[in-house]
């Protein structure tokens, strides 16, 4: 054959596409003032180098369901990543560590299996959240990620220290996984809800899970850690930084929580409650964004010194009502896997005290103020974070 007289075949490359096509590496059709495929996928097309991709198109996240005819998957496991990509991760993660989820972490999930279940599992029960009437119950597919995700994860950590990209995507994973432990709350009425409920062994599992977290941080941990791992480890490490500092005297600190948690008579170090309330005092009586208060929070679980979870497993009233008020702060701030865990344990919680103890002036003056707050909640708005 004489090669002289072969036609070439042009292939016609997509230099003018919208910054969300570019960065999921998918060709895009040009569309102004959006492309086929931003307004199937429901993000904000976006054709100006100078801002950010992957934006939801408001601030509060409305989300457009793709027609049932238009496919650009090849499969369902590269919907799944792709929906945990440009919706999914932008509801459980902000800042650096957004952007390792939506790059690094997905494009890990194509080559271990663990993490690969985890965010599809979170992104099913995502969808679940947005369009099912009954989001307490798990699905089907989602039960079967889930339970992938979880036995591969201990299968691969039973194996020894995980390195380089495997200990990234391990980190993520651990994170994923926790966030899905949060969100699934069997309960459908506070009444069923801990701490109100019959002993139960799943009773405080989210709290479990983050000490797991940290047991994989630690054992993870190494001296030339994978670029993706130094971000998502911040977690156990810069969001310490969340806490209050020394400025933030015990005199910003309302009087009747002082003397509860004894913040004037019983030295600091001797205090279980004392950082924890100067921490949730300076969330609650300061201007903070929505991305602050989330970090303050998920710092506040993964951070929790051993005798404070203690108290809490025992219901001992001071920790409930600590637990409670940052239920309070958190229900209304659109998160979906943080709200529905907020309004029911937060008004067990209300109930519990109530109950058990009605005689304890300080306690009932300090339940008011949140028990309005969870009572008067709706069904929140999504929100990114």
């Amino acid at each position: 054959m004489n090669n002289s007289n072969r036609k070439l075949r042009v292939h016609r490359k997509s230099r003018q596409g919208c910054g969300n096509c570019k960065l999921r590496s998918v060709k895009c059709d040009e569309s102004k003032p959006a492309c086929r495929r931003c307004v199937a996928y429901g993000v904000s097309c976006n054709y100006d180098r100078t801002q950010s991709n992957l934006r939801a198109p408001m601030e509060k996240l409305t989300v457009m369901k793709p027609s049932a005819d238009i496919s650009y998957w090849a499969n369902r496991t590269d919907h799944l990543l792709n929906q945990f990509q440009v919706q999914t991760a932008s509801t459980v993660s902000t800042g650096k560590r957004l952007k390792i989820y939506q790059n690094e972490v997905v494009e890990l999930a194509r080559w271990h299996p663990f993490l690969r279940h985890a965010i599809q599992t979170l992104t099913l029960m995502h969808a679940r959240h947005l369009w099912s009437d009954s989001p307490s119950e798990l699905s089907t597919l989602e039960s079967y990620h889930w339970y992938q995700a979880v036995s591969s994860f201990n299968a691969r950590l039973s194996q020894g220290r995980c390195r380089g990209e495997e200990q990234a995507a391990a980190l993520a994973t651990a994170g994923l996984l926790g966030t899905l432990v949060f969100c699934h709350v069997e309960a459908r009425t506070p009444e069923e809800a801990w701490p109100l409920s019959s002993e139960s062994p799943s009773d405080l599992n989210w709290l479990r899970m983050n000490a797991g977290k940290q047991d994989v941080w630690n054992q993870l941990r190494s001296d030339e850690p994978h670029p993706a791992s130094t971000v998502l480890a911040t977690l156990y490490t810069e969001d310490r930084v969340l806490e209050p500092s020394d400025q933030f005297e015990f005199g910003f600190v309302p009087a009747e929580l002082a003397r509860v948690y004894e913040l004037h008579t019983i030295n600091p170090g001797r205090n279980p409650y004392s950082p924890l309330v100067m921490r949730l005092a300076r969330v609650l009586y300061t201007e903070c964004p929505v991305d602050q208060t989330l970090l303050s929070f998920v710092s506040f679980v993964s951070t929790m010194p051993p005798d404070f979870k203690t108290l809490l497993e025992q219901k001992e009233p001071r920790a409930l009502l600590l637990l409670l008020l940052w239920y309070a702060k958190i229900c209304n701030l659109g998160v979906w896997w943080l709200s529905r865990r907020a309004l029911l344990e937060g008004k067990a919680i209300c109930l519990y005290l109530q109950r058990h103890f009605l005689y304890d002036r300080d306690i009932q003056r300090l339940l008011g103020h949140p028990r309005s707050i969870l009572y008067a909640a709706n069904s929140p708005t999504l929100l990114t974070v």
